[in-house]
């Protein structure tokens, strides 16, 4: 009883720090790319992720914060990407992905322990982030770590903007699952998670187009 209103202060600050992250996320999908305000409000979003991290570790389960943090990791390596422009990877690159790999292992094994005690919705949203997460993780492993591109697509010298856009906007998408989590926006924690994953995707694909066609970037 004594925690309650220190958690419902916690769950209050997670939800307003959910707003900020949704409300620069979409600004920044209106705002003209690389100007004043892009990188202003970009840091702001930066920013507010590590409040959503300590205040969802607090009201969530561990499971929870991986996905959370992975979505995060998008975000660290959206913002590195832009500032080492195609430059050689640094130790910092390196230590985020082998730390990104280590909590998608913590998901895959989660996952497997709550089939195994039965709780099967979380054990889908851990299987299915883990699937997803493997994907990108393994080819940002081979590449950072291993400096082997395992993307079809080349985009020369813009490698890092293509790169860069993809990965903030996924971070984005992570991040509204969180939100829409926390608030039960379809009263279902499996479809709260994923619906805006496989949301995000499709939209993602498309915007990424219009962003490239607009820039007229074209792979070679």
């Amino acid at each position: 009883m004594e925690q309650a209103p220190y958690y419902s202060l916690i769950a209050t600050l997670h939800g307003i720090t959910g707003l900020i992250i949704f409300l620069t996320g979409i600004l920044q999908f209106l705002l003209k790319k690389g100007g004043k305000w892009h990188r202003l409000i970009g840091r702001i979003y930066f920013f507010s992720w590590f409040s959503i991290l300590a205040t969802g570790a607090y009201i969530g389960s561990l499971v929870i914060v991986a996905i959370v943090f992975l979505g995060f990791y998008l975000c660290i390596t959206g913002i590195r990407a832009a500032a080492l422009r195609g430059k050689p990877f640094e130790l910092i690159d390196k230590s985020i992905v082998i730390f990104a790999a280590m909590v998608v292992l913590f998901m895959i094994v989660s996952a497997i322990f709550l089939v195994i005690d039965k709780y099967y919705t979380y054990a889908i949203i851990a299987g299915f982030f883990s699937i997803l997460y493997s994907w990108v993780i393994t080819r940002d492993v081979i590449f950072i770590l291993f400096n082997k591109r395992t993307y079809k697509k080349d985009y020369g010298k813009l490698n890092w903007y293509v790169s860069h856009l993809t990965r903030m906007q996924f971070s984005f998408v992570t991040a509204v699952g969180a939100f829409t989590a926390v608030q039960n926006v379809f009263g279902n924690d499996a479809l709260n998670f994923i619906l805006p994953a496989l949301l995000g995707f499709v939209v993602i694909k498309r915007s990424t187009k219009y962003f490239l066609d607009k820039a007229n970037i074209v792979a070679k």
